[in-house]
């Protein structure tokens, strides 16, 4: 008769952190702070500053708070055409309200007048939140902003001082910018908001900007629409020079100018006058948390080469997050990083690995729960996207492998990518590379199928016939007179190509020649490895305590992926990886159970391909003898590779913990595994978790703290064993979480 087995793991647990801050009678005390107002992620603010404009006893501005800037000082840079005054007739106070007036008059040789302060000298500050509610004008050639400036101007210039534009229009009515601009390596940063409900910006409307150590945020009435947490110079926090200095705000109303699009003096005067209205500006600091935050929501992971882009919402209350990862589904995770960004970037993976990962958020009172999981897989060579003229943006890399060909300007319309399959972000149309150019992609796999996906969004002319273009793809002319407007059916609008293409020499070659109008251009470019067909012909017959498979040959594969469900049509979980034969048999399973089965093929770099049809099959109803399972994987009884104490296969488990657990002896992945996982918001609970699970065994717990002189004891108040598909769990529901082990009691299956 054969003797249970043990086996045995020591717990090395990563319990959650735990936050305790007692006060001196030595209870917690949590409670809210008053006279503050929350911000749109859940933290408490209080006011520092503000101009509410309600004075009763006089129109003019108040000069304790706001300084006058006067002149046209060479058109501020812009071309501007007006000259600011501090006059009365160009910014007063009524009803409430600040009006900043752009007048159609004659001075000093300019034909409009305007007005233009700010608070330098007056009132600076470093993070918090602006608030502005203001309704401002539009028409041609007008130019309101409220925005901005770094306080050592003076000692570096602009832009080095930094600049954060809050509120910035060209005069279109639905049209409204946030922008920073640094001179620097971080480059200019700007995005544009339209969705305005309750009319345009004619209307009073509140605009928001929330500046923190680590995140700019830009809002309309509560919506944000623009955040910049990614710098490309910098991974660390705070945020990096100039951002992390103090800013003075500034407010005018200009006209004409480059950014109004340079309209003429006559276009200008036929649209005043004109005012921008302000009924108040507000400067608030931001208070530290007096609660736990939120959950954080909305993970998603993105695979690119040798790494995972992870992106989440913000949570209410966070000051930091901590993102964990595991290399199973359900955890145990392992912290990997603590960014105070909402993103972050998992580098040096290994290709063909699956990630899994969470998220929690962290502030000086605790942490949050974690997410819920997001998974990628590394596809390293599998997938390549570059984003033309511009850098990286989503899974699409910097602008590289090109020659030839120059960056265009970008664009801060909003691409319409409802019609086509497959966008890229709207960053990679709103930039471009144009004229006669080559893209050469290397590295890739002779003799496999690549997808070449191309994108394209016209961004600079508005009608059809003004830009054609030939595209040529290893020496094939796949696209001639390319008309991207007709193409797509108007400007700024998304259509995208795809060509299934073979490399020569292991390079694609794409190249972009002029037409018959205008100069080539080219938005972004994806080149994607095709998977391989699925398999065929996949069947399962059932025996003792085991299915065997078999399915037709896939050709240029590098392997196969098996896979099992207890349910019909799944859903499945990996049995196996990568195994190079055309049948497999699953051993250890429960007797007179109905197992269902897919098979998939995978070629080079991991490219998989879809599941085959579905097989299933019932195993046997009896246990075997010991001798009987000598006979079926050796035949024979008394041979030496038969003995209970020979290690058929050398996984270090011999045939009798084979036999024991159900296993194939033959077979060195067939063998038991036990791991151990603290349990999240319970810190007395530990998880054993155990495979492959087979029938007529029982599975009892045993635990001892001390492993040199300790007694293995029988664990008590745990609760299990779960069962689910080919994995079973025990939670230890009083663990003692440091110098404990485990072990698992196997019982010897019964003979017939």
């Amino acid at each position: 008769m054969m003797t249970a087995l043990r086996v045995f793991v020591s717990s090395s647990l990563r319990t959650k952190r735990m936050f305790l801050f007692l006060a001196a009678n030595g209870l917690l005390l949590l409670g809210s702070l008053g006279g503050g107002v929350p911000t749109a992620n859940g933290q408490t603010l209080s006011l520092i500053w503000s101009d509410e404009f309600n004075s009763a006893t006089s129109s003019n501005v108040d000069n304790t708070k706001w300084v006058f800037e006067s002149g046209n000082n060479g058109g501020w840079g812009n071309g501007e055409q007006e000259f600011y005054t501090d006059r009365t007739n160009n910014a007063c106070v009524a009803n409430g309200l600040l009006h900043m007036r752009a007048l159609n008059e004659n001075t000093n040789g300019f034909h409009f007048t305007s007005v233009r302060m700010k608070t330098e000298t007056k009132f600076w500050f470093t993070y918090g939140r602006v608030e502005w509610r203001a309704k401002l004008p539009s028409g041609v050639g007008m130019w309101p902003a409220l925005w901005m400036m770094g306080t050592n101007i003076d000692n570096i210039g602009w832009p080095g001082c930094g600049e954060i534009d809050v509120v910035e229009n060209n005069g279109t009515p639905t049209f409204n910018q946030g922008s920073i601009h640094n001179g620097g390596t971080l480059g200019d940063q700007t995005a544009v908001f339209t969705s305005f409900v309750g009319g345009n910006i004619t209307n009073f409307h509140v605009y928001d900007l929330d500046w923190s150590s680590n995140s700019i945020a830009w809002s309309v009435d509560g919506v944000v629409f623009e955040t910049r947490n990614n710098w490309t110079s910098s991974t660390g926090n705070p945020y990096p020079f100039p951002y992390n200095r103090p800013f003075f705000l500034l407010m005018n109303f200009a006209t004409g100018g480059s950014y109004a699009g340079n309209p003429s003096t006559n276009a200008i005067a036929a649209t005043l006058p004109q005012e921008m209205q302000i009924d108040y500006v507000r400067v608030y600091s931001i208070l530290p948390p007096s609660v736990p935050p939120s959950t954080p929501t909305g993970l998603t992971a993105t695979p690119g080469g040798t790494s995972i882009s992870l992106n989440w919402n913000a949570a209410n209350n966070a000051t930091s997050y901590y993102v964990e990862r595991s290399l199973v589904s359900g955890g145990p995770y392992t912290t990997n990083s603590n960014p105070t960004a909402t993103s972050y970037s998992d580098t040096g993976l290994t290709n063909c690995t699956t990630y899994y990962y969470v998220v929690s958020a962290v502030n000086n009172i605790g942490e949050s729960t974690n997410s819920s999981e997001a998974a990628a897989t590394v596809v390293g060579s599998n997938y390549l996207a570059v984003n033309s003229g511009g850098g990286a943006v989503g899974q699409f890399v910097a602008d590289t492998n090109f020659s030839g060909g120059t960056v265009a300007s970008p664009s801060v319309a909003t691409i319409n990518t409802s019609g086509v399959t497959n966008p890229a972000p709207q960053g990679v149309y709103q930039t471009e590379r144009y004229g006669p150019m080559t893209y050469t992609f290397g590295g890739l796999t002779p003799g496999v199928a690549y997808k070449v996906r191309l994108h394209w969004a016209e961004i600079y002319f508005n009608a059809a016939n003004s830009r054609k273009f030939n595209v040529t793809i290893n020496g094939t002319q796949v696209l001639t007179n390319f008309d991207i407007f007709s193409a797509s059916g108007g400007m700024n609008i998304a259509t995208i190509r795809e060509y299934t293409v073979t490399p020569v020499a292991n390079q694609i070659i794409i190249v972009y020649s002029n037409g018959n109008a205008d100069q080539a251009k080219i938005d972004g470019t994806e080149i994607i490895l095709l998977p391989p067909a699925a398999p065929t012909g996949l069947t399962a017959t059932g025996g003792t305590a085991q299915v065997a498979l078999n399915w037709a040959p896939v050709p240029s594969v590098t392997g196969y992926n098996v896979k099992q469900s207890l349910s019909n049509v799944g859903p499945y979980t990996n049995v196996i990886s990568g195994i190079a034969t055309t049948n497999y048999t699953d051993t250890g399973l429960a007797s007179g159970t109905t197992y269902y089965y897919v098979v998939s093929a995978v070629a080079v770099g991991c490219n998989e391909s879809t599941n085959s049809a579905q097989a299933s099959a019932t195993t046997a109803t009896s246990a075997l003898s010991y001798s009987q399972w000598q006979l079926q994987y050796f035949t024979c009884t008394n041979c030496p590779q038969a003995d209970p104490a020979f290690d058929a296969d050398g996984t270090g488990q011999n045939n009798q913990f084979k036999f024991v657990t159900g296993l194939d002896p033959t077979n060195p992945s067939s063998v038991f595994a036990l791991t151990i996982a603290s349990v999240t918001g319970q810190p007395t609970h530990v998880n054993l978790m155990f495979n492959p699970v087979a029938s007529g065994r029982t599975y009892t717990p045993q635990f001892k703290t001390d492993m040199v002189s300790g007694v293995w004891t029988q664990l008590t108040g745990y609760a299990g064993p779960v069962i689910i598909g080919n994995q079973g769990t025990i939670t230890d529901l009083n663990a003692v979480l440091s110098n404990e082990f485990y072990r698992i009691d196997i019982s010897a299956p019964t003979a017939p």
